[in-house]
């Protein structure tokens, strides 16, 4: 199986020390999306996985949103920081484009000293089915009450 490493820096308009790094790893059928936080000054982020900035190894940049598409979310780690580490029940809600929650509140009260897997919800309210979601559209992930400073890794992984 061909492996390759896809690795891209993404800049949102979010405060200028708040930081966002977004790579992705393909390796046979599974693409994970591995993005490095640091919150802001209201205690949160907002990243959308759409298209990254241009870097010397792609000048027009990588379009994730293309890269993805069809392939369907599995499941996602939340992996909490320690310098420092964000607040204790921190919330990561992942919205598609017609503003599902991907994971149908699934991401919500996070540890702040644990990583934790979680996979997404079709049908939350509807009886709760786990399983497969897929990538039609731009995603966003906004994070919250992580405290200023707070910082983690998501890892997105879809197939």
């Amino acid at each position: 199986m061909k492996k390759f490493v896809i690795i891209a820096i993404l800049f949102f308009a979010v405060p200028a020390w708040c930081q966002t790094d977004v790579t992705a790893l393909a390796q046979g059928s599974t693409t994970t999306v591995f993005i490095a936080w640091i919150a802001d000054g209201s205690g949160g982020v907002s990243v959308t996985i759409d298209r990254t900035s241009p870097t010397a190894e792609n000048p027009t940049g990588l379009d994730l949103k293309k890269a993805l598409y069809g392939l369907l979310c599995v499941n996602a780690e939340t992996v909490p920081g320690d310098d420092p580490a964000p607040l204790d029940l921190y919330d990561v809600v992942i919205t598609d484009g017609h503003g599902w929650d991907v994971f149908g509140g699934e991401l919500m009260n996070r540890s702040s000293t644990l990583a934790q897997v979680r996979s997404p919800v079709i049908g939350a309210g509807t009886g709760f089915v786990y399983g497969g979601f897929p990538i039609r559209n731009t995603w966003t992930v906004t994070i919250s009450n992580a405290g200023v400073g707070g910082s983690g890794l998501l890892e997105i992984v879809f197939r």
